[in-house]
């Protein structure tokens, strides 16, 4: 299979210093978060908490993502990765778990909507 079309996706992934990983957090839902649903193409985006103090944010887009801007270097141990991706499907995306239960994610609305994944 030949990917031909552009990504939609962004994965960014921070690690914060040892213990700031709740900083971390608060850091990117209120300054990045909101300018990446401010974003037209945006179409959801939600946050991740992950071992060794990662905090990871998954944006969906209609066209290619743009590149998230770094946190302070006081909350950082090493660099930021961020990784854009194409989705293998044409299927809305709907956050859950493959165990039925239920997943929140933000909207552009600035809401939260709970679904269940589309497997």
């Amino acid at each position: 299979m030949t990917i031909t079309s552009p990504p939609d996706t962004l994965m960014w992934e921070a690690r914060a210093q040892a213990g700031r990983q709740a900083d971390l957090l608060s850091h990117i839902e209120q300054t990045m978060l909101p300018t990446v649903l401010a974003d037209p193409a945006c179409l959801d985006a939600g946050t991740y908490l992950g071992g060794q103090d990662r905090v990871v944010l998954i944006a969906h887009f209609t066209s290619a993502p743009p590149p998230l801007p770094v946190p302070p270097d006081d909350l950082l141990l090493r660099s930021v990765h961020q990784w854009p991706f194409r989705s293998a499907r044409n299927t809305p995306w709907v956050c859950g778990s493959r165990d039925g239960r239920l997943g929140r994610r933000m909207t552009t609305t600035g809401k939260q909507q709970v679904g269940l994944i589309r497997c």
